[in-house]
């Protein structure tokens, strides 16, 4: 474009008109328009001070304001005029502050959930290799859980096949000579004992693993084998001392209601043993039992 052209695009008064339009300049006096332009010098002028509208007004005419109808502003007009702007500012600026808060807001709430999430993925990359250890716990405790229901499974095929009819006579012949049946003889039943009930903190934890093995000597006749300790216990505590209450194949305390059944359950399997193949976990278990009132 020409030096020209422009400058004939610049004076054309359809394009000025349009860009009083744009300013506002026939929706608002120019002495509006002004005073909003340089609001915070006339909010610094007349905020606690006594105004002279009429000087301000004689002013104004100089400077070539002019009110909507296009006449110098009186005194009234200017101070209508700056209320009216004082109040359309005011309320611009604070919906503005309130827009910034709510962006700022925004802002801050984006970020606090980022760090949220990149917390909560440190906190799942730390705990993934003790919840891999928790699951390899889980398994070994199933797997030696269904070891256990397997042979119990086997023994009672082996009860029932043993109390089979057809199976009388090779169990009659089977009797050694040492083994002369006592004609007449009723046996005594034996009640076993059931585990204690559980509450609190003990009721939500996981079943013990169960023990696996032949029947300890000097076990109680009616104390069942899920009473024991598994035999893959570690016995020991963990600021290393012994678990006196769940020694590998002994008693568990929890199994017991009161504290001298456990005791009495216990001292026949540890007197079954020679004094001096006992373990020392044994022998301190041991002296413990014997010195607690009416155990000897």
């Amino acid at each position: 474009m020409t030096a020209a052209a422009l400058a004939e695009k610049t004076a054309s008064p359809l394009l000025a008109a349009l860009g009083d339009c744009q300013r506002g300049q026939w929706a608002y006096s120019s002495l509006y328009i002004w005073m909003t332009e340089h609001f915070d010098e006339m909010a610094a002028a007349t905020g606690g001070y006594r105004v002279r509208w009429s000087k301000l007004a004689e002013a104004a005419a100089e400077e070539g304001l002019r009110t909507r109808k296009g006449a110098p502003p009186a005194p009234n007009t200017v101070k209508s005029t700056w209320f009216r702007v004082r109040r359309a500012v005011t309320a611009l600026r604070e919906r503005q502050a309130q827009e910034r808060a709510k962006v700022e807001a925004e802002a801050m709430q984006r970020e606090a959930e980022r760090k949220a999430s990149a917390e909560a993925a440190r906190e799942a990359h730390r705990r993934k290799p003790e919840e891999d250890e928790a699951q390899k716990a889980r398994i070994a405790q199933a797997d030696r859980a269904a070891a256990w229901a397997r042979e119990r499974d086997a023994d009672a095929r082996s009860r029932a096949q043993s109390q089979n009819p057809a199976n009388a006579q090779t169990r009659e012949s089977s009797l050694s000579s040492t083994q002369t049946p006592k004609i007449g003889e009723v046996k005594r039943a034996t009640k076993m004992l059931e585990a204690a009930p559980l509450y609190g903190s003990d009721a939500l934890e996981p079943p013990p693993p169960p023990y696996i093995g032949p029947r300890p000597a000097g076990l109680p006749e009616n104390v069942p084998l899920e009473a024991l300790t598994s035999l893959d216990a570690s016995g020991v505590k963990p600021d290393g001392t012994y678990d006196l209450h769940n020694l590998p194949g002994m008693p568990r305390r929890k199994f017991f209601r009161k504290e001298y059944e456990w005791a009495q359950a216990c001292l026949p399997m540890i007197r079954a043993i020679p004094p001096d193949e006992r373990p020392l976990s044994l022998k301190v278990l041991f002296a413990l039992l014997r010195s607690m009132p009416g155990m000897k």
